[in-house]
């Protein structure tokens, strides 16, 4: 599923493109995985590319926004109208999707550049949902997203506070809430308690208050290392140019059981934390 690092590397692929254009045309293939008023959309100018944790936001004139939810298996590609090189500086070789529309594209809008954007959903989890400015604070799934993780919220106390509050849930649970903090998922909570030498099912009440800033740091460190690399492409992220990311090769952990520990040379483990796949090295991160 992509993360905020994945999310935020299509989002300023797709803002250096698609500012200014207007939206004159398209076709939604899948009616579950568009809702709103289409014709609405229609004529529109986009505005501004926001993220909200692993939301793509994408701002429209007349006060509407296009809210983009990947999920696990959504893409939305910019597909320009002469078929010319991608944006994203990588090699043609490197793309994922080389044909659009395909089986797995849900919506596509026409720009007025003559260029398309291609929503793909393999699993048909994802969506775009067409809103009023004014109903995005109480959108329900935004409404209860926690402080971004370089918000002054997102402070060493406020972690503390929630670890305390579910003293009893493995700290990666808590990391993975995205009421605590938006935008962390599976591998990079992986990482960012590698880097910090936490074991991931250390129940959050116990972890002591003097490791949570350099958690913290280290969860900061790591989601700007995935976007420095433009995201983990482990199976269908790719970026806004239909091209690979590269954080999958600066992994310290996640993906890499069975393989020697980059620190320490232990062999990595994988076991299941928090109903999910964790990879650990065993020697790096004491078992709690």
């Amino acid at each position: 599923m992509p993360e905020l690092p994945e999310v935020e590397t299509v989002r300023r692929g797709l803002e250096r493109v698609l500012l200014g254009q207007q939206i004159v045309g398209g076709e939604v293939l899948l009616a579950r995985s568009f809702s709103g008023e289409w014709s609405e959309l229609i004529g529109r100018k986009v505005r501004e590319v926001g993220r909200r944790g692993k939301v793509l936001l994408i701002g429209l004139d007349q006060k509407k926004t296009a809210l983009v939810h990947l999920r696990m298996t959504g893409q939305l590609i910019y597909q320009p109208q002469d078929g010319s090189p991608r944006e994203g500086g990588g090699h043609p070789s490197d793309a994922l999707i080389r044909k659009l529309p395909n089986a797995h594209t849900r919506v596509f809008w026409e720009m007025s550049s003559g260029a398309r954007l291609f929503f793909n959903d393999q699993r048909t989890f994802g969506s775009i949902k067409l809103l009023e400015d004014t109903e995005l604070p109480t959108e329900p799934f935004l409404a209860k997203l926690g402080p971004e993780p370089w918000d002054k919220a997102f402070s060493v106390e406020a972690l503390h506070q929630a670890f305390q509050r579910r003293s009893r849930s493995s700290v990666k649970a808590v990391l993975l809430d995205q009421e605590v903090v938006a935008g962390i998922g599976n591998i990079y909570a992986d990482e960012s308690l590698f880097l910090s030498r936490v074991h991931p099912a250390t129940p959050a009440g116990a972890l002591p208050k003097t490791q949570i800033r350099p958690l913290i740091a280290k969860i900061r460190e790591v989601l700007e290392r995935g976007i420095e690399y433009g995201g983990v492409s482990a199976r269908d992220y790719v970026n806004a140019e239909g091209l690979r990311g590269r954080m999958q090769e600066q992994l310290y952990v996640y993906g890499r059981d069975g393989m020697p520990c980059k620190l320490c040379d232990t062999t990595l483990q994988k076991l299941r934390t928090a109903g999910r796949g964790t990879h650990i090295c065993p020697r790096c991160q004491s078992q709690p």
